[in-house]
């Protein structure tokens, strides 16, 4: 039995190191974050006209809670010096998508594909930062479509936060 397997590594592989940086990892907590206020809109509207109005209420009061810890956590990534410039770039344009700032689905698609051409950019070179900024499109395409499916139900053009 060998105790010692040899593998040749990949050229192109991207450091393990670069991936656990405190950037990457703050990235990954903001789309985290942006996740779970997409997941409190879409609770909250599934359940607003079948629940008591209290029940609405901690609804609504959990997403504008949860947009507001997605979008301080984008505006620490947005100012992090150390950041990679397109990881802050990134950030800035979530922040763009954020409730206060009254996104319409047109500008969400455009905001994703923005993202989505940044991502690409860096698919070969980083492609852990690749994947990041993959997601945060599809984050942004996700909050299009969740914008479209809400406004088709009664109150469905009620901001909830």
């Amino acid at each position: 039995m060998a105790k010692d397997q040899f593998i040749t590594p990949n050229p192109k592989a991207e450091p393990a190191n670069s991936l656990l940086c405190g950037v990457a990892l703050q990235f990954r907590h903001a789309l985290d974050l942006y996740f779970t206020a997409l997941q409190a809109d879409w609770h909250y509207c599934a359940v607003r006209l079948k629940a008591a109005p209290a029940a609405t209420a901690v609804l609504a009061h959990a997403a504008a809670s949860a947009w507001a810890n997605c979008t301080q956590s984008l505006y620490e990534l947005r100012d992090m010096s150390g950041a990679h410039p397109d990881t802050r770039s990134a950030a800035g344009y979530l922040l763009h998508s954020v409730p206060e700032q009254a996104p319409t689905e047109s500008s969400l698609d455009r905001l994703g594909r923005q993202v989505l051409q940044i991502a690409r950019e860096h698919r070969k070179t980083q492609p852990g930062l690749s994947a990041l900024l993959e997601e945060a499109s599809t984050l942004l395409i996700v909050h299009s479509a969740n914008m479209v499916v809400i406004s088709m139900h009664p109150r469905g053009t009620d901001r909830l936060s």
